[in-house]
């Protein structure tokens, strides 16, 4: 729930017990948020991930034990060892950064940050076995000939990085 949400809660619960309160509108303000999270520190506002309504429909608490029970017994049956299970993923990394928030003088309309001119991707494969080891991680640029990662300032990446090019990146 969104903060909002919460307050607007708390705004019915209060009309529906016919409480009464100060609350402008019914509904609690920013005092009674501050309030709140006083008495219960542990409640934080954070940014969700962002996940669809097929994988939160899969992530319920018995479909995820039922997966691990299915999974140990495929192991047991097969007799297939952790250190033969591996979990690869990749990911893109922009060369081009958002600007930090900057202080500025009230009132200026357009403020500007330097960046970089190149707007690539960089794609990085990574690997980690069940039992902890991990493979290299594969850096693939885009290009169509050896020079575009010669390019590129493979010094600055991981130290035992394997990089390739492809025309996609």
């Amino acid at each position: 729930m969104t903060k909002t949400q919460v307050l607007n809660k708390v705004g019915q619960v209060v009309q529906r017990l016919k409480l009464s309160t100060q609350f402008k509108g019914g509904i609690p303000g920013d005092r009674y948020w501050r309030c709140l999270k006083t008495r219960f520190p542990q409640l934080s506002v954070r940014s969700p991930e962002c996940c669809s309504h097929s994988r939160l429909k899969c992530l319920s608490q018995e479909r995820v034990k039922n997966y691990f029970t299915d999974l140990h017994n495929l192991m047991a049956s097969e007799k297939i060892q952790p250190n033969a299970i591996w979990n690869m993923d990749e990911t893109g990394l922009q060369f081009q950064h958002k600007p930090s928030k900057v202080v500025s003088e009230k009132g200026k309309r357009t403020l500007y940050a330097r960046t970089s001119d190149a707007k690539g991707t960089i794609t990085i494969v990574a690997a980690v076995s069940a039992v902890g080891k991990s493979m290299p991680p594969l850096c693939i640029v885009k290009g169509k000939t050896m020079k575009s990662v010669e390019s590129m300032a493979t010094y600055l990446g991981p130290p035992s990085a394997l990089w390739t090019y492809q025309d996609k990146g």
